[in-house]
């Protein structure tokens, strides 16, 4: 198994425009997006399972399953932009720990 063998990605999505985030906050409907990719068929198979744990420990998240691994959406607090950092911080966790099961097996 690589090293690389789950891809993690970041996105938002807004109603309103890159303009509206920059000068006016994060006062517009913003959703953090997470993609997890994987490389293998096992790979892909326990990103599919830790949806289902992320489903049941995260009510506030949207979980979707892709044919190669899983996609999270969050929305964001009216005006709150620190969770951003605190998001990227879990989701970078996330990785590293699907990252070792995915070595281990």
């Amino acid at each position: 198994m690589s090293k690389n063998s789950v891809n993690l990605s970041f996105s938002i999505e807004s109603s309103g425009t890159l303009w509206n985030i920059i000068f006016e906050g994060f006062d517009q409907e913003v959703v953090l997006i997470t993609n997890f990719y994987g490389e293998t068929a096992n790979t892909i198979g326990i990103l599919h399972n830790f949806a289902n744990l992320i489903d049941n420990n995260f009510k506030d998240c949207f979980i979707g399953t892709t044919d190669k691994g899983l996609v999270i959406k969050k929305y964001l607090p009216t005006n709150d932009s620190s969770q951003i950092n605190k998001w990227e911080n879990l989701m970078f966790s996330l990785r590293d720990n699907i990252r070792s099961i995915t070595n281990a097996n």
